[in-house]
């Protein structure tokens, strides 16, 4: 018994006094994984239907990370019940508490407003879950490609409903995620922040404010990057029939940047550059905009499988 125990420290001095070194056991490097969604849709992606899409996904991501126990439009019908157990209109502090979070909810999905897609033909929404956008656990990125802009007021007018366009890019989304890990911000309460990135020159959003030097970067956990396209101008909008799904999943070691986002810009020298000519024309001057509205999950979770029915 006394030799097992010393053996370790015997083989150690043995190999110091022959000038070697014991071999260490290397530590796993922290990994993030990617998973990659393109979804194109068979109807117009007007200003007002990337902001409805967006706002969904917002609700979405909530949901199925178990920020929240039931759907959030769910949610947010029961806050403005009055238990009749509280007894004079009083709520008890559990449901002041999600009161509380459904009015700071509103507050964020409020900012996802159809000007936030207004004078650019690719706009891209990243969502981050964790305790603040530089400590983030898993990251959603949401990329919307507009033809035209997204400015033809008459192909918005002739746009399918945007509860159809949602429920498709919903459904992709869950089937996309469905193969991948599970993320780390499940496990409990997080923060969702919301931020876009624009030049430092542009004119404020409502409901967010500019971070100058913010950089975002995580080190492990999920990445998911979703790109969003309308149909071209002679399309024809013939509902969910029309759309279509590529995905991929693969594993990254590398600190995650937004899809379309030149790294350079966002961690300095010494990174490689993905192509997006919209953004390098506008200079290399850009800056993130962060919602100056930020939600905190709930801590009760539902113990209940995740019923995704609805957008199958």
């Amino acid at each position: 018994m006394v030799w097992k125990g010393t053996r370790a420290i015997f083989n150690r001095l043995m190999a110091d006094l022959d000038g070697r070194t014991m071999p260490k056991k290397r530590r796993r490097a922290p990994e993030v994984h990617t998973i990659d969604c393109d979804v194109e849709l068979s109807q117009f992606l007007s200003h007002e239907l990337a902001s409805a899409i967006s706002q969904d996904i917002c609700k979405h991501i909530l949901f199925m990370r178990n920020q929240i126990p039931r759907l959030y439009d769910e949610l947010a019908v029961d806050t403005k019940k009055v238990p009749a157990a509280a007894g004079k209109g009083r709520r008890t502090g559990k449901h002041r508490k999600k009161d509380k979070f459904v009015a700071a909810a509103e507050s964020l999905l409020s900012a996802l407003s159809p000007e936030l897609f207004a004078g650019s033909r690719n706009t891209q929404l990243t969502f981050v879950l964790g305790p603040s956008p530089t400590r983030a656990l898993e990251v959603y990125n949401a990329s919307f490609v507009l033809p035209g802009g997204g400015q033809d007021g008459a192909k918005a007018a002739q746009a399918c409903s945007a509860m159809a366009a949602s429920k498709t890019v919903l459904r992709e989304l869950i089937l996309a995620t469905a193969a991948g890990s599970e993320g780390p911000a499940s496990r409990g309460a997080t923060k969702l922040f919301v931020l876009v990135r624009r030049p430092a020159g542009a004119e404020l959003l409502p409901g967010f404010l500019p971070k100058r030097g913010l950089q975002l970067r995580m080190r492990k956990g999920l990445q998911v990057d979703i790109t969003i396209r309308g149909a071209e101008e002679d399309s024809v909008c013939t509902g969910e029939e029309g759309s279509k799904m590529v995905c991929d999943t693969q594993t990254s070691e590398m600190s995650w940047a937004p899809a379309g986002c030149n790294r350079a810009q966002m961690d300095g020298p010494g990174h490689n550059k993905d192509n997006n000519t919209e953004q390098q024309d506008m200079g290399d001057d850009l800056i993130w905009f962060q919602s100056s509205m930020s939600v905190k999950g709930l801590t009760e979770t539902s113990s209940q499988p995740v019923d995704v029915g609805g957008f199958m």
